[in-house]
């Protein structure tokens, strides 16, 4: 009886968070109905082309062509890991769960929709490139500028997706949440490999 009982708690909880996400979906559908513009749909059209996958891949070399001149070679090995990590996470997420994309997007998108791929390696990519390089700016105020700009320039990313009908707002989000999680991660390791390597130079 104490399982049934488990089994139908969690059940219920399930469906509560389902609900809630469909509130958020309803919400950010029907105030994007509200606000669309012709510019709008041009400006958007536009933003959501820099994380293309073509465009994205371009910007990723170019990136690690500014990494490997200033001789950044460990982040050159963070970025590529967390970019073919956060590739594989996406993928592995969309092949599990196999969400259908919504209807009526103003551009036609193949795949599934869960979760965005174009948010998350717009905010993986953004960071990364803040992350490799906010030594160089020496001011903390230009330094917090450069961290805002990198990522408001990821959400208006996400933000496109949702706005031109082929993501809904969940899978954005999620797909914040992973580049985050990812980039976290890359920086935990990528500190920990400099600080024993400090150490072992030390030592010598």
């Amino acid at each position: 009886m104490g399982s049934i009982a488990n089994n139908s708690i969690l059940l219920d909880m399930c469906y509560t968070c389902l609900d809630n996400l469909n509130v958020i979906n309803q919400w950010s559908t029907h105030f994007i109905f509200q606000i669309r513009t012709p510019f709008l749909d041009w400006l958007m059209f536009h933003i959501t082309n820099i994380a293309s996958p073509v465009n994205i891949w371009m910007l990723c070399l170019c990136l690690v062509l500014f990494l490997w001149l200033h001789k950044k070679y460990h982040h050159i090995v963070q970025f590529l890991g967390s970019m073919a990590l956060t590739t594989g996470a996406v993928y592995a997420i969309k092949l599990a769960v196999k969400l259908q994309r919504p209807t009526g997007g103003l551009i036609t998108e193949s795949g599934y929709s869960f979760a965005s791929g174009h948010a998350a390696f717009a905010m993986m990519f953004f960071l990364l490139s803040f992350y490799a390089y906010k030594v160089h700016v020496k001011s903390l105020f230009v330094r917090k500028i450069f961290l805002f700009i990198s990522v408001f320039a990821a959400l208006l990313v996400g933000f496109s997706r949702v706005y031109l009908g082929v993501h809904y707002m969940t899978d954005v989000l999620v797909g914040f949440f992973l580049g985050i999680t990812i980039f976290a991660l890359s920086v935990l390791i990528l500190d920990s490999y400099e600080r024993a390597h400090n150490v072992l130079n030390s030592g010598k």
